[in-house]
């Protein structure tokens, strides 16, 4: 005779905001908490629900890394983290940074000799690949304390 451990049986529920059926404790498309039917977190701004992008404070806090760079790095993390493939071209980073393709380019080359990015062209007429490096793949940051101090 086998025994088997059963599982307990997952509880979905409809999101009071945007009405997604979810089994988690909270929706994946709007990030309301679900616990029981108590909504723990709503998030009024239907813009915040789009999703957010964050920045490695060891980039964000490195003064040798510029501004728009940080800014470049931190949208193509904001691809990379969406569900499908993106292949966003310079034109697209461009635009949505309010800038020209030419100061994307800069940004990018900057990445790539920190070894913050790396990418590989896919022939004439095609977006680029872009590869978000690991952090301990070559890159040093300078190293600060809590009050920007390098040690």
């Amino acid at each position: 005779m086998v025994l088997t451990k059963l599982q307990p049986k997952k509880i979905y529920r409809l999101c009071s905001v945007c009405g997604m059926s979810s089994g988690d404790d909270w929706c994946p498309r709007c990030g309301t908490g679900l616990v029981g039917d108590v909504k723990t977190l709503i998030i009024k701004d239907g813009n915040l629900r789009g999703g957010f992008s964050q920045i490695p404070n060891v980039i964000l806090r490195n003064p040798e890394i510029g501004t728009t760079e940080k800014c470049v790095y931190c949208l193509l993390l904001s691809y990379a983290w969406q569900d499908a493939e993106c292949f966003p071209g310079q034109d697209t980073l461009a635009e949505h940074l309010g800038c020209t393709r030419k100061t994307i380019s800069r940004a990018l080359a900057a990445l790539r000799d920190h070894k913050l990015v790396s990418w590989k062209r896919r022939g004439l007429g095609k977006v680029n690949v872009y590869y978000i490096e690991k952090l301990d793949n070559g890159y040093v940051p300078r190293q600060t304390n809590d009050r920007g101090h390098s040690f």
